[in-house]
């Protein structure tokens, strides 16, 4: 943090992948008393990374799917579905 080029602290400043930041800040949160849903919790999930992915390839869906190791066809239904 201290050789940080930015007055942010980022998750690469300290060591951490933002990806493990955000895995492992919502798996490390208590439950509410009224539950959770998950199929909205694994939806925020999948369009999260379906975005990282699609930004990792710039654009490139066909890329993008080989990073998420699905098929083309899968990738396109999961981008449909999600409205993205």
């Amino acid at each position: 943090m201290a050789l940080g080029t930015s007055n942010i602290a980022l998750p690469e400043n300290l060591g951490l992948s933002s990806e493990e930041m955000s895995l492992s800040s919502f798996i490390d949160k208590d439950f509410p008393e009224g539950g959770i849903n998950l199929n909205e919790e694994m939806e925020k999930i999948e369009r999260d990374l379906i975005e990282k992915a699609l930004r990792k390839s710039q654009g490139s869906k066909s890329k993008a799917a080989k990073l998420l190791h699905v098929s083309l066809d899968s990738f396109r239904y999961r981008i449909e579905k999600l409205g993205l």
